[in-house]
């Protein structure tokens, strides 16, 4: 938002210098960039700010970054002179939602916590955006044996949604997947604003829990035979998951 600063020049004592005018070049100071970038916007330096009486004001400054920068103008000539202010700049609303994942490679079947931040256009944290919030998550799948992700309870909030709890912008939940896959996990809100193409999680399978054996067809006693088609055992996690770090040579007992 656009704001405009005052200057006073002022002698050793802090008295105005009201002999102090006309034209002057000012340089500023002090405020970084916003988290996406986005740079301060200060009057041009080829604009004068006009002191009369030792007073001048500077219009047109814009600053992005949410933080309690200080301020310094510094004027053109010798000696030269500085000034400095310190003030507090607040993010704006929410613009988007920002998703982080305490690991992107879970394994099925183990909570995953997740950071949801909320951000404002230029990437400051959006910290006004607190309390329960209505956020529906999507992307994973259900597992081969039908088991749903699991995402934060309903709550209050509509069928298909979770209610999420965030404070100055921030809120920390927790999910559980269970389809082994490569996929992008998405959340919104119900105000348009989400994470964009999603948070991509490598999830792999989970413990083995089982192995699917093909059932052979009729068989003659005595005769040896092989299960078929290949590879005949499959190790599979407790959600249908086949376990495909499940290698190398392993001692399998039949019985039956």
């Amino acid at each position: 938002v656009v704001f405009s600063v005052r200057l006073a020049a002022v002698d050793a004592y802090g008295n105005v210098t009201t002999s102090y005018s006309g034209a002057k070049t000012i340089a500023w100071s002090g405020p970084g960039n916003a988290p996406n970038g986005t740079v301060p916007s200060y009057p041009s330096t080829a604009t004068s700010v006009t002191f009369t009486s030792g007073v001048g004001d500077a219009t047109g400054i814009r600053l992005y970054k949410a933080e309690t920068p200080t301020l310094q103008a510094q004027g053109s000539g010798t000696p030269t002179i500085t000034g400095t202010a310190t003030f507090t700049v607040n993010p704006l609303a929410i613009s988007s939602l920002r998703l982080a994942a305490a690991t992107t490679t879970p394994s099925a079947g183990v909570a995953d916590s997740l950071t949801i931040t909320a951000l404002d256009p230029y990437g400051n944290t959006a910290t006004g955006y607190t309390g329960s919030q209505c956020l529906t998550f999507s992307g994973p799948g259900l597992s081969p044996n039908g088991t749903a992700p699991s995402y934060p309870a309903q709550g209050g909030c509509a069928g298909g949604q979770s209610a999420v709890t965030f404070t100055n912008g921030v809120a920390t939940p927790a999910v559980t997947l269970y389809r082994a896959e490569t996929v992008s996990l998405v959340v919104s809100d119900g105000g348009g604003h989400s994470n964009g193409a999603g948070l991509s999680l490598t999830v792999g399978p989970g413990a083995l829990d089982s192995f699917t054996i093909p059932t052979p067809t009729t068989r003659t006693a005595g005769t040896a035979f092989s299960l078929s088609p290949a590879p005949s055992l499959t190790a599979k996690d407790a959600y249908g998951n086949t376990k495909t770090d499940y290698t190398g040579s392993q001692c399998i007992a039949f019985s039956g």
